[in-house]
């Protein structure tokens, strides 16, 4: 069997992944892809946001941009508030229709839930690493993460490329689950992480590497702990 065969036959992810993850996803069914008769354990909107956001991350880090200190220029930040409008007006048309019973601006679609969560999870990922190297790298770059018109449209562009290969059904159910949940991961371990280096007043020149695996292994167990607690809480009050 080769690898990508078994990565194919792979139908579930285990129950307490899928747990977890109930801490920052109301997994309906409805409002979520399907992939050989299982439904994934992120809804289309969630899968978005936070694989969007894996998606931008990995890209800039990539790219070298990781080192870079400054926020998005203006003009950049113009593209990403609409985004993030478009992505809570698409969220409330959502909650509207699910509330009244029928259509409020337009039919709700899980393909428009994916490309708006794609959109913030682009959003997320541009703001959240110059925030990461003002507090982790010893000498940044004074320069803004995105510079060039033509970088967020190639990061658009790459997100929609995404988002299209996962709407064409043709990811095995593994990569499809996978994705999104690293990058809650990703996400809640980063944010973590950032404040426990923050409360701990450390300072980029004191961290080791040592240092700053156990910051990154403390924000993932914190992440871990708050998705858990917020799952715990949504099955005790049955939401």
């Amino acid at each position: 069997m080769t690898v990508w065969q078994a990565v194919s036959a792979w139908q579930a992810m285990p129950s307490w992944v899928v747990f977890l993850l109930s801490g920052v996803c109301h997994q309906i069914p409805e409002h979520s892809f399907w992939i050989d008769g299982q439904v994934l354990p992120l809804c289309a909107r969630c899968t978005g946001q936070f694989g969007g956001a894996l998606l931008a991350i990995v890209a800039l880090v990539v790219a070298g941009r990781y080192r870079r200190s400054l926020f998005a220029p203006w003009w950049a930040q113009g593209v990403m508030a609409a985004l993030a409008a478009w992505w809570a007006l698409d969220g409330v048309n959502s909650f509207l229709y699910g509330l009244l019973g029928r259509p409020w601006l337009y039919e709700p679609m899980n393909g428009l839930r994916l490309i708006t969560g794609l959109g913030l999870g682009l959003v997320a990922g541009v703001e959240l690493l110059p925030a990461v190297a003002l507090s982790i790298v010893r000498q940044p770059e004074r320069r803004p993460i995105i510079d060039r018109p033509i970088e967020i449209l190639v990061l658009l562009g790459g997100l929609m490329l995404a988002g299209a290969i996962g709407l064409s059904g043709r990811l095995p159910y593994l990569l499809a689950a996978a994705w999104p949940a690293l990058g809650v991961a990703a996400l809640l371990g980063g944010a973590n992480g950032l404040l426990l280096v923050l409360v701990t007043g450390a300072t980029p020149e004191s961290l080791s590497r040592g240092r700053l695996g156990a910051f990154a292994l403390g924000g993932l167990g914190l992440g871990l702990l708050e998705a858990g607690a917020l799952a715990t809480l949504r099955r005790l009050i049955g939401v």
